[in-house]
């Protein structure tokens, strides 16, 4: 992979090279000194051999994205993943037929004499280098950080751009009731906050140049210039005396601030969706993985402790040990992925239920490695076990309608951060989906309560006899221990649902 990225390093800074270099090739008025022919057919060749370079590369890429996603690592499947966006993105933006255009303006009749065909030449390399600097910022995983930096960098502009429209509303109405006094002064100062707002130098500029996305930040700018020239309007009609045609101006103004505000908030909504998009393509890959490994133990485990009920003797006891330990292995691969999950979840910061399942999974797996590191194949191990799986089926099920159908999210109407600020970022799923969730989750905490209510009687569990063994004295405190789990997954899983009540609406269809 390193040497496949050192490869594209130099492409794109080649091509910065090769253009200097056309723009030293220009005829001047005292070129007798360059042979402009020779230099421009060196740089065809040049940029012949980076094509080539190129098209080997794309191939190395297809292979490697091809043995990552075939990999058993989920690490290794996210790379294969960010490799296959790369090489999509390299066909959206035609990288390939770029190459091939500028080898063929290099070599056409005359080229070294053509302005044009030079200054062709040298937009496209630019063109070039940009289509490449993407591409490694998807194969270096920077693509998520500048991603989330557009974002951020829209938010704050939506946020200025809905103050200064807010103000503009205010001096609109103040002119419609006739309170004029001051308000041209008012409205000249408004002009100017808006005129800067994307100035030279200043904050809001910089915060565009964030966007990483021309045709937005030239449209964003269009409709804040037609604002200013409408405030001049209503600036120059209110010194005229013309309150009414002014307050028209007044509301152009604003339009023109609405549909500048409308475009960003499309962009912020197209990086959270795909945010969203990625964080559940993620989540269910390593869903699929736990729940398959957690098949696995299960199958296993049912078939030893069959094996174990129907042997007349212990004489296969250290065979059973070691079949034990390796299911208690395979185990633990779940409990390390689902505290692997538990982190990017938090890290997502908005899926509550999720957590809540994931942790769940990690601590029910905690208990599984331990009972099967005893050779504890019974019925609380096997329930256990049976839990897990169900839950981590009902995640992959979540997960798969949430990514095959995107739904409206049912918080949009309670979303908004207030006036002027931020949006909160939406749930993964749906509050239909997290009801399921809870439902399934809360069943299973009563099942396996009724399970240790079988086993133990009494309104809690017995306390230890002055007889009993050490190792009997030890297990008896891990079912404390266990219960006491249980009444925190209940006291979670009650506080999540009372927080999903308090934002349900009596008027929204369910399905």
């Amino acid at each position: 992979m390193n040497a496949i990225r050192n490869v594209l390093l130099l492409v794109p800074v080649a091509a910065v090279t090769l253009a200097g270099a056309v723009v030293r090739a220009e005829p001047k008025a005292d070129a007798t000194k360059v042979d402009g022919k020779a230099l421009v057919k060196d740089l065809a060749i040049r940029q012949a051999q980076l094509h080539q370079s190129f098209k080997t590369v794309r191939n190395q890429l297809g292979n490697l994205a091809t043995r990552m996603e075939a990999s058993s690592s989920i690490a290794d499947k996210d790379k294969g993943t960010a490799i296959r966006k790369a090489l999509k993105l390299a066909g959206e933006k035609h990288t390939e037929a770029k190459f091939e255009g500028i080898v063929r303006s290099l070599d056409a009749p005359g080229a070294h004499q053509n302005l044009d065909v030079l200054g062709k030449v040298v937009q496209d390399l630019k063109d070039l280098d940009d289509d490449l600097q993407k591409l490694l910022e998807l194969l270096s995983g920077d693509a998520a950080k500048a991603d989330s930096e557009a974002r951020k960098a829209a938010v704050d502009l939506v946020s200025a751009l809905k103050d200064l429209r807010d103000k503009q509303a205010k001096l609109q109405a103040l002119t419609d009731i006739g309170k004029l006094d001051k308000l041209q002064e008012r409205q000249e100062k408004l002009a100017k906050d808006v005129k800067e707002l994307l100035a030279e130098g200043s904050e809001g500029l910089k915060q565009l140049e964030k966007l990483k996305n021309k045709t937005l930040a030239d449209s964003v700018t269009a409709h804040v210039d037609r604002a200013g020239k409408n405030q001049d309007k209503a600036q120059n009609k209110l010194a005229g005396g013309k309150p009414r045609e002014a307050s028209e101006s007044m509301g152009a103004a604003i339009t023109n601030l609405n549909a500048a505000i409308s475009e960003l908030e499309d962009f912020i909504k197209q990086k959270r969706d795909e945010e969203r998009e990625k964080t559940l393509a993620t989540l269910l890959a390593r869903a699929k993985k736990m729940l398959q490994a957690q098949l696995e133990v299960q199958d296993g485990t049912a078939a030893l402790d069959k094996s174990i009920r129907a042997a007349t003797d212990k004489k296969d006891a250290l065979l059973w040990a070691g079949k034990s330990n390796k299911l208690a292995s395979k185990e633990l691969e779940v409990v390390k992925d689902s505290e692997e999950v538990v982190k990017l979840i938090k890290e997502e910061g908005n899926a509550g239920v999720f957590l809540q399942a994931f942790e769940g999974v990690r601590a029910d797996g905690d208990l599984i490695y331990i009972r099967l590191g005893r050779t504890e194949t019974g019925t609380v191990t096997q329930a256990t076990i049976d839990d897990n799986v169900e839950t981590l089926k009902d995640i992959v099920k979540a997960l798969e309608r949430a990514l095959r159908k995107p739904e409206p999210n049912d918080d949009d109407d309670d979303n908004d951060g207030g006036p002027g600020g931020p949006r909160k970022k939406p749930k993964l799923v749906n509050r239909l989906q997290e009801l399921k969730m809870i439902f399934a989750m809360q069943k299973r905490i009563n099942g396996r309560t009724t399970l240790y209510g079988k086993l133990y009687t009494g309104e809690q569990a017995p306390a230890a006899p002055a007889g009993m063994n050490e190792g009997e004295r030890k297990q008896l405190n891990e079912v404390r221990s266990e219960l006491r789990g249980l009444a925190e997954r209940q006291e979670k899983l009650s506080r999540i649902t009372r927080d999903l009540s308090k934002k349900g609406d009596g008027n929204r269809p369910i399905d």
